[in-house]
């Protein structure tokens, strides 16, 4: 198993993008993707070593003999101060009592959504045939009878992905900006920028050139219900795009990994282009991909949202103008231009 190294995480302020999130946040994030996973399918699954928690946060502390609640910040100082006093702990190899006496609650980071899509997916798969003919209780010892005979392949697939997930964590504060659009933190993040090395944080991460490509390719094609308005919904803004729902929200996850990766790969000197993006190219030009107002003109043109002019025609004979106009109409638009 691929151990995380969270403390590493929390001391080179890491987390400041994209940061953990609790139990509580991270069931509304499955629902929100049409993920049926209830509290206690994550702990069976914690259970059995897969879709471990990044961590622990006990909300509490005593002072003086009084308890009192604490408010957590994921910065660096914070967190490192945190990790010593006891208000995070690191999730362990092996679960513990998942509701324990001890106040707190487990926290997951949204990455792990597209693993809880894998998990959800077989356990569908299972399930179907017996949709609406089984009781709830039946349904659960279905799926928990489902996890333990396939353990084994789970284990594996969830390892993997533990890998990947150190590393997106590892290189998130350099790349996530340009898909969010915006960056947390600017003066720290222009730092940290500096200081990134692409083929460290590889070495960190204990991965590999061909592992990273085989991930890009792997995230780069969910199963989308809007794949063919991507192009458009990428000039969306981030906090919009995030406002899908089902599997086009959690295809969203898919393409922000993807993303991550590509950069990546593009920064090590290994050059990647989205499949897209080269049709794009090709359609449109290098100019127009480059040029981000420019391609957003030219989609909405395609895609009849404030089109932009097909072309513009300038006919000193007003004889003329009347003789030509309709035909070009027809021919562009099936029909006659009224008050032409």
């Amino acid at each position: 198993m691929h151990r995380l190294d969270f403390r590493r995480l929390v001391d080179g302020r890491c987390l400041d993008q994209e940061m953990p999130i609790s139990c509580t946040d991270f069931e509304r994030l499955c629902r929100e993707c049409n993920l049926s996973v209830a509290n206690e399918l994550l702990e069976e699954c914690y259970r059995y070593g897969l879709l471990r928690p990044l961590c622990r946060m006990n909300y509490t502390y005593v002072d003086n003999g009084e308890v009192r609640r604490r408010g957590f910040h994921w910065h660096g100082e914070y967190m490192s101060h945190y990790l010593e006093d006891g208000g995070v702990t690191i999730a362990p190899r092996d679960i513990v009592l998942w509701r324990s006496e001890s106040p707190g609650e487990w926290c997951y980071s949204r990455y792990q959504i597209v693993q809880v899509g894998t998990i959800n997916a077989r356990l569908t798969i299972l399930l179907c045939p017996s949709l609406g003919t089984e009781s709830s209780e039946e349904v659960w010892k279905r799926q928990t009878d489902y996890i333990r005979m396939t353990r084994d392949s789970l284990q594996r697939a969830n390892d993997d992905f533990e890998r990947l997930l150190y590393l997106l964590l590892l290189i998130q504060n350099k790349y996530l900006p340009r898909i969010k659009q915006g960056v947390t933190g600017w003066n720290h993040w222009k730092k940290w920028c500096k200081r990134f090395r692409p083929l460290k944080a590889l070495k960190l991460a204990g991965v590999t050139t061909d592992e990273v490509q085989h991930w890009y390719e792997k995230y780069s094609w969910p199963s989308d219900p809007i794949r063919s308005w991507k192009l458009l919904v990428d000039h969306i803004s981030y906090d919009q795009r995030q406002r899908l729902s089902g599997s086009a929200l959690l295809a969203r996850w898919h393409y922000k990994i993807a993303e991550m990766l590509r950069a990546l790969l593009n920064d090590i000197g290994i050059p990647t282009k989205r499949e897209d993006e080269e049709w794009a190219t090709e359609f449109y030009g290098q100019k127009a991909i480059l040029n981000r107002h420019r391609m957003l003109g030219y989609l909405c043109s395609q895609y009849g949202i404030h089109p932009s002019p097909h072309f513009y025609l300038f006919v000193e004979d007003r004889g003329l103008y009347e003789r030509f106009i309709p035909v070009v109409a027809n021919a562009l638009y099936g029909h006659d231009l009224e008050g032409s």
